[in-house]
C-alpha cells in the first residue's frame, strides 16, 4: 500500500538511519531534508524495510520517493555503515553529467541526502528482451551511445556500465537514463562507451541482431581503437548503421 509519511514519523527512523538508529545521524538527515523543502516521504517500492516500502537498498545507501513542492522525487540516503562518509561527491559528479542532459536532474545534495529527479520507467535488462519498434529501439541504442560518449569526454568512468542491468532505466519507452553516479572514477583509462558496447552487442547480442547487423572482429577492432584514442566515435556509429 502507499502511503504518504511525515518524516518525523517515528516509522521512518528505520530509514532515516539504516541499518542501526543513531540518534546524531538520524537527527542530520532530518535536518538537511527540512533544509531541502521536503517534510514528506512516500512508502513505496520493491523494498520492505521495517514496515516501510523503499525504492531500492544499496551497500552504501537506501532510496526512497519523497515529496517536494507537491512533486514526487528520489532521495539517496547515506547508510549509518556505509563505507562513504558522505553522499556530497556524488551530488556534484550528478551536477557535472546534467549539463550533458545525462543523469537524473538534481535537485539538491546535503552531506547525507541527494535529492533528484525520480525516473519512471524499465530498467534496460527488461526492456530489451521485448518485443518493440525497431527504429525507436535504434533511436534509443544510439542516444545510450552518444551519453557513454559524452561521459568519455567529461573524463568520467561509470563502473557499472558494463553490466548496467539496473543502471540504466528506459523512461517512456523512449529515453535512455543513465542512474547511480556512485560508483565512478575520474581516473580510470577504461571507457564508457566500450562498456556499454560490450554490454549491448556481445552480451546481448542474439537480442539486437534482429534490428541491427555487424562484425563482431571488426566491431572489437573499432573499440580497441576507440579507446587508445576517443577518435573514431562517428566510425563506430556508421559502422552500427546508426
Amino acid at each position: 500500500m502507499v502511503e504518504v509519511i511525515k518524516i518525523e514519523d517515528e516509522r521512518l527512523k528505520v530509514i532515516l538511519s539504516y541499518p542501526i538508529f543513531k540518534e546524531e545521524f538520524y537527527n542530520e538527515v532530518l535536518r538537511e531534508l527540512r533544509e531541502m523543502g521536503i517534510n514528506e516521504l512516500i512508502s513505496r517500492g520493491r523494498v520492505n524495510i521495517g514496515k516501510i516500502n523503499v525504492i531500492g537498498k544499496g551497500c552504501t545507501s537506501i532510496v526512497v520517493q519523497g515529496l517536494r513542492n507537491n512533486n514526487i522525487i528520489a532521495l539517496k540516503i547515506l547508510r549509518v555503515d556505509s563505507n562513504r562518509e558522505s553522499v556530497s561527491r556524488e551530488g556534484r559528479i550528478l551536477s557535472i553529467v546534467n549539463r550533458e542532459g545525462i543523469g537524473p536532474k538534481l535537485i539538491d545534495y546535503k552531506n547525507k541526502v541527494i535529492a533528484m529527479e525520480y525516473i519512471e520507467g524499465e530498467y534496460i535488462s527488461n526492456w530489451l528482451r521485448r518485443e518493440q519498434d525497431n527504429l525507436k529501439m535504434r533511436m534509443i541504442i544510439k542516444d545510450l551511445l552518444e551519453q557513454c560518449y559524452k561521459l568519455d569526454l567529461l573524463g568520467i568512468f561509470h563502473k557499472e556500465l558494463s553490466n548496467p542491468k539496473t543502471h540504466i532505466i528506459i523512461r517512456n519507452e523512449e529515453k535512455p537514463v543513465i542512474i547511480d553516479f556512485e560508483t565512478i572514477s575520474l581516473e580510470s583509462k577504461n571507457s564508457n562507451l566500450s562498456s556499454i558496447i560490450g554490454y549491448l552487442f556481445f552480451s546481448n547480442s542474439k537480442i539486437l541482431e534482429k534490428i541491427i547487423k555487424w562484425d563482431s572482429i571488426k566491431l572489437r577492432e573499432l573499440v580497441r581503437e576507440y579507446k587508445k584514442t576517443r577518435s573514431n566515435y562517428n566510425e563506430i556509429l556508421r559502422f552500427l548503421g546508426l
